[in-house]
C-alpha cells in the first residue's frame, strides 16, 4: 500500500503544491528535530488522496514514511547528486511556471509584488556574464570527463589569446549556454557555483574551468552593479511572471519569491522519496526469492482461496494421438516452458502443432478447465485444434507455493520489509509525533 501510494503522491504533488500558502503552522511531528506541520499533512491529503478513498489514518502512515525517506536520503547526500539536481530542477520548473501563471490570473498578485520585494531586488548584486559550458552527466566516465576538461582548457587559452566569447559560441554550437550574454541577472539567481566564482572575480576577468552539477564551465564577468533601479526591478518581476521562469535557477526564484520556497522543497522531498524507494527496492531484490518463500510459509493462511484452482495448462492440438505424444513430452517440463517446448516440437513434426495456455485458473473462469479438470459445464472445441486436454493439478486448499500468488506475495513482502525499515528510521531519527495535534486532524485543510 505504501509503495503504491508513493507513486500517487509524486504524480499528484505538482497539483497540490500550487495552492499551498506559507503560514504559521502547528507542529504535527518532528524528524531529527525538524518540524513537520499539520497544514502540510492536511493539504497533501486533500490535494492528492482524499478522492482516492484512502483514509486519513492510512495516509498518515504513508506521510510519515515519505518524510522519513526524504530525510534519510538528504542525510545520505542524495540531494547533491548531479543527476538528482537536474531532475529536481526540471520538476521544480513545472511548479514554478504553473505557480507564476496562476499568480498572473490573481487580482492580488500586484499587491504581492510589494515594495519589500522590489527593494530586495534593487539592493542585491546584479551581474552581466559570458560563459561556455560542457554538460557532463553524473555517470560520465573518467575518459569523458578528461575530454571535456581538455576542451575547456583549450577555450581558456583561446580567450586569453584574445578570442571573443561570441566567436567561441559560433565555433562550439554543441556547448550549453544557459545564461544569456548581456543580460543583467541577480547573483542570487545563478547556480551556486557560478555565484561563488563571480563574487571573487574582477570585471573583465576570465575564470579557470570549474565544475558544477551541470558540467564544466568557463565564465567572464562582464559587469557588476548593486541593484537595477525600480524600473529594472519591475521588469525582472514581470519576466518572472511569464514562461521565462522555467529557464531561471530556483535559488534565485526563492530569494525573489520566498513564498515559493515551500513548494519547491516539497518537490525535492517527493523526488528524494522516489530515489529512496528505487535504491531500497534494488537492495531487496538481492534476497527477494528466499525472502518471499519464508514470508509465504509464515503467512500461508493469508493467501487461501475461496474456490478451487487448477495449476497447469490447456493444450489444443490436432487429435488424440498428438495429445498422447505431447503429454509425454510435457510432463517432466515446468509448465511455464510448455509454449517453447511445443513450438520446438511443431517445427520438428507438423502433426504436433498445438496452441497452449498456461497458468493458474480459478473454477468458473475457463470453460475448458471447468469441463476437463473439474468435470462441470461444457466447451466449444477450437476450430483449428479440435482436440483439447489439460495437464496439471487441482489446488483445492489454496496455493502450494509462493509462485502461485507471486505478485501478491511480492507486494506484501516488500511492504513488510519497508515497514520494518520505517521502524528503524523512526528510532534512528528520534521521531516525535504530537498525538494531541494528530487527534484533531480532520483532513479538510484545517484543524
Amino acid at each position: 500500500m505504501i509503495r503504491k501510494m508513493c507513486i500517487l503522491f509524486v504524480t499528484g504533488l505538482l497539483g497540490y503544491l500550487f495552492s499551498y500558502a506559507g503560514t504559521d503552522r502547528s507542529v504535527l511531528l518532528t524528524i531529527g528535530g525538524q518540524s513537520v506541520s499539520v497544514e502540510e499533512f492536511n493539504d497533501c491529503y486533500v490535494r492528492s488522496f482524499s478522492a482516492k478513498n484512502i483514509s486519513p489514518k492510512d495516509f498518515f502512515d504513508y506521510f510519515l514514511s515519505y518524510k522519513l525517506k526524504a530525510y534519510e536520503a538528504r542525510c545520505l547526500g542524495w540531494d547533491t547528486l548531479p543527476d538528482f539536481r537536474m531532475q529536481c530542477r526540471l520538476l521544480q520548473g513545472k511548479v514554478a511556471e504553473r505557480y507564476m501563471l496562476d499568480l498572473q490570473k490573481s487580482e492580488d498578485y500586484r499587491l504581492s509584488c510589494s515594495q519589500r520585494k522590489l527593494s530586495r531586488l534593487q539592493s542585491s548584486c546584479w551581474v552581466k556574464l559570458e560563459h561556455i559550458s560542457v554538460f557532463l552527466s553524473q555517470h560520465a566516465s573518467a575518459s569523458e570527463e578528461q575530454v571535456a576538461r581538455e576542451k575547456m582548457d583549450d577555450v581558456c587559452r583561446e580567450l586569453k589569446n584574445g578570442v571573443a566569447f561570441a566567436e567561441l559560441y559560433a565555433q562550439n554550437p554543441e556547448r550549453e549556454h544557459f545564461y544569456s550574454s548581456g543580460e543583467w541577472i541577480p547573483l542570487t539567481a545563478l547556480v551556486k557555483e557560478f555565484a561563488e566564482r563571480l563574487q571573487s572575480m574582477e570585471v573583465g576577468e576570465v575564470s579557470s574551468p570549474f565544475y558544477s552539477p551541470l558540467g564544466i564551465h568557463v565564465v567572464r564577468l562582464v559587469d557588476r552593479k548593486r541593484g537595477v533601479g525600480l524600473e529594472g526591478a519591475l521588469q525582472k518581476v514581470q519576466e518572472l511572471e511569464g514562461c521565462q521562469v522555467k529557464n531561471l535557477f530556483f535559488d534565485g526564484i526563492e530569494s525573489v519569491l520566498p513564498e515559493m520556497a515551500f513548494r519547491l522543497m516539497q518537490v525535492e522531498d517527493g523526488l528524494l522519496a522516489a530515489y529512496w524507494d528505487e535504491a531500497n527496492e534494488n537492495v531487496a531484490e538481492v534476497g527477494l526469492l528466499p525472502g518471499m518463500a519464508r514470508y509465504f510459509k509464515m503467512n500461508k493462511d493469508r493467501y487461501a482461496w475461496d474456490l478451487p484452482h487448477f495449476k497447469g495448462g490447456i493444450i489444443h492440438c490436432l487429435n488424440k494421438k498428438a495429445a498422447s505424444k505431447l503429454k509425454k513430452k510435457l510432463k517432466k517440463v515446468p509448465y511455464e516452458l510448455w509454449p517453447d517446448v511445443i513450438e520446438k516440437l511443431s517445427v520438428e513434426d507438423k502433426s504436433l502443432c498445438a496452441k497452449v495456455e498456461t497458468g493458474i485458473f480459478r473454477i468458473g473462469a475457463n470453460e475448458y478447465v471447468d469441463k476437463l479438470a473439474f468435470k462441470c459445464g461444457t466447451y466449444k472445441p477450437d476450430s483449428l485444434f479440435p482436440y483439447t486436454f489439460v495437464l496439471g493439478k487441482r489446488l483445492t486448499k489454496g496455493p502450494e507455493d509462493y509462485t502461485d500468488v507471486l505478485e501478491k506475495v511480492k507486494n506484501d513482502y516488500l511492504a513488510a520489509c519497508e515497514q520494518e525499515k520505517m521502524k528503524e528510521l523512526i528510532d534512528k531519527f528520534s521521531v516525535e509525533i504530537n498525538q494531541e495535534v494528530l487527534k484533531t486532524v480532520n483532513c479538510d485543510g484545517g484543524k
